[in-house]
């Protein structure tokens, strides 16, 4: 009797330990290494979404529509020298500023009206082309460069995505600048800002009068839905409609990392000055600097710098690659003509997907129990059953 149980005893620690042991590698590749990546090659039916494009209004060497809103209004040389620099965006303020400490009290509803319209700063637009209205799809955007003006954003929601496919060919962007400009090229459902990287390397300022264009190539990641089961800690990204916590003020109505990168920037400002940058999106219960803070900021430009932020990365993701760029002077117009186009069709993609999605980890569970002990669901309602209902009875 007594080898009898002990052989059983034996027995139930075996299964105990090894249904512990196969559970533990299979709940370690659902929470830890819950993402794997292959590469996709079967790219007849893709279409990809072509870079958003924001152009920013620059500084112009020659006489602009700042130095006439400034002669036609009466301000004294300092509030002119300060007014010319806080109207487009610069890394920090300069000594001219400090020059200027009782020049104004508010200063960012005397800044935002010299900034030039749409209709200023764009000429004639096209895709694929196709002539459009540059203003209809160049839509305003509010950024930390000042209000720009941006195509294809999906972020923002501009409408339908441009793409590119082998049924539509290679569509290309032309445009053309009336003044100097500042242009970034970006994933749609990025935003325009000043730690976001440019794609373009020698031809971020297109001055007047310019020929610019630009060859990309693009890196595209997706990720499968039954992702979504997991985790964001787990999966290490997340999704549009996922807002990581905590971000109390955060002011758009999806994620991404530049907006996040955004939000952080903005953070550390109020945290630190009380206020936020005059040039940066309006975030509800962020008032904007005066003077003295936009001071403050200068005073941390160190910080700012090097500040650290903790932003997820997106589950679905466009990098985009100039493998060629040219900005050469013209000077048989008076205006900046802008192509921006692929070189070729992507023939690849990355695309995450679950090494062990939920179903996949109860499949494993179910398994371990009915080897290890023959059980099922069946067989525990049977046992709630035998030692509950039927004892009452």
């Amino acid at each position: 009797m007594i080898l009898f149980r002990f052989f059983w005893f034996c027995v139930l620690t075996s299964c105990v330990v090894c249904s512990v042991f196969l559970l533990k590698a299979s709940l370690g590749l659902y929470i830890e290494d819950a993402v794997t990546y292959t590469v996709e090659t079967d790219y007849l039916h893709w279409e990809t979404p072509f870079p958003a494009v924001t152009i920013c209004e620059g500084r112009d060497i020659n006489s602009s529509p700042v130095d006439e809103y400034l002669l036609t209004n009466n301000f004294s040389l300092n509030q002119k020298v300060f007014l010319k620099e806080v109207v487009f965006w610069q890394k920090y303020c300069k000594s001219t500023c400090r020059k200027c400490v009782n020049c104004f009290k508010e200063f960012r509803d005397i800044v935002l009206p010299m900034r030039t319209e749409c209709e200023g700063v764009l000429g004639k637009c096209s895709w694929d082309e196709e002539p459009f209205r540059c203003c209809d799809r160049f839509l305003p955007q509010a950024s930390e460069y000042g209000l720009c003006f941006t195509f294809n954003s999906d972020f923002y929601g501009n409408g339908t995505i441009a793409t590119i496919s082998r049924k539509t060919g290679l569509s290309h962007l032309t445009f053309t600048a009336l003044k100097t400009v500042h242009i970034k090229i970006h994933a749609p459902a990025d935003v325009a800002t000043v730690g976001l990287q440019n794609v373009l390397i020698k031809c971020e300022t297109l001055s007047v009068p310019m020929d610019f264009e630009t060859i990309l190539q693009v890196e595209q990641t997706v990720t499968d839905p039954a992702v979504k089961s997991i985790s964001p800690e787990s999966r290490d990204c997340v999704f549009r409609n996922e807002i990581p916590a905590p971000m109390e003020y955060w002011p758009f109505s999806m994620y991404s990392h530049s907006a996040c990168m955004l939000y952080c920037r903005a953070m550390f400002q109020f945290k630190h000055c009380a206020c936020i940058h005059h040039l940066m999106p309006d975030i509800p219960g962020l008032p904007f600097c005066n003077l003295n803070g936009l001071l403050c900021i200068s005073d941390l430009q160190g910080q700012i710098s090097n500040i650290t932020c903790v932003c997820p990365m997106d589950c679905d993701d466009l990098s985009y690659i100039s493998k060629h760029e040219s900005c050469l002077k013209n000077t048989k117009t008076r205006e900046t003509r802008g192509v921006i186009r692929f070189g070729y069709l992507p023939t690849l993609r990355v695309r995450r997907q679950p090494i062990k999605d939920a179903l996949g980890f109860v499949v494993d569970v179910g398994g371990v129990a009915g080897v290890f002990f023959g059980a099922s669901l069946l067989s525990i309602i049977e046992i709630i059953y035998l030692f509950c209902m039927r004892r009452e009875r």
